[in-house]
C-alpha cells in the first residue's frame, strides 16, 4: 500500500464547498451540505478538522492520480466535534473511499480528541450505522465501546445507530 503525504488542519470557510462534495460522494442523500458546514464551523463550541493531500499520489489499484477535487482543495477527510458540557459529540467522520485504510481516520480522530481536550472535553461519543463494520472496528480499536442503540437514527436506508463512548479512565 502506498503512503500518502497529508496534513490535518483546522477546517476553514474555504473547505465548505469541497466538504459538501465529499459528503455527497460518501453519504449520498444523508450528506451535509456546504451550508451546513459553514453554519457549524462558526459555532464557538465546535471544532472541525480537514485532511488535505499535499501532492500527487497513487491510489489503491489505480495508476497515478493528481487528486485535487473539483474545487482544487485536495480535501480527502473531515471530522468534527461538538463540546456539550464536557462530552464531545463526534460528527462527520468522513474519508474519501479512494484513501481509506491508510491511517487517515485514525490520525484525524486522534488529533480531534487531543485538541478538543483543550476545549474541556473529557469523554467522547458518536453514532455509527450498525452495518458499518469497518468504522465500528476502527472506533473499537481507538477505545470506544457500544453503550446503546438509536433506533431508526439513519435514513436512506433507515437503519439503527450504535451509540459508542470513549470515557476517561
Amino acid at each position: 500500500m502506498h503512503e500518502i503525504d497529508f496534513t490535518i488542519d483546522r477546517f476553514m470557510d474555504q473547505d465548505c464547498a469541497a466538504a459538501g462534495e465529499l459528503e455527497r460522494k460518501v453519504f449520498g442523500e444523508d450528506a451535509w451540505s456546504s451550508r451546513d458546514y459553514l453554519e457549524s464551523i462558526r459555532l464557538d463550541y465546535v471544532l472541525y478538522l480537514a485532511v488535505h493531500i499535499k501532492a500527487s499520489i497513487e491510489p489503491i489499484g489505480h495508476g497515478s492520480l493528481d487528486f485535487m477535487g473539483s474545487h482544487g482543495s485536495g480535501l480527502i477527510g473531515i471530522c468534527g466535534i461538538r463540546n456539550m458540557c464536557g462530552d464531545g459529540n463526534i460528527t462527520n467522520v468522513c474519508v474519501d473511499p479512494t484513501f481509506r485504510r491508510r491511517g487517515i481516520a485514525t490520525a484525524m480522530l486522534n488529533r480531534l480528541m487531543e485538541e478538543s481536550r483543550e476545549m474541556g472535553v473529557r469523554d467522547f461519543t458518536l453514532e455509527v450505522r450498525h452495518s458499518n463494520i469497518p468504522a465500528i472496528r476502527l472506533y473499537e480499536k481507538m477505545g470506544f465501546k457500544s453503550e446503546g442503540i438509536r433506533p431508526g437514527f439513519y435514513s436512506h436506508p433507515t437503519e439503527d445507530a450504535y451509540i459508542m463512548w470513549k470515557r476517561r479512565q
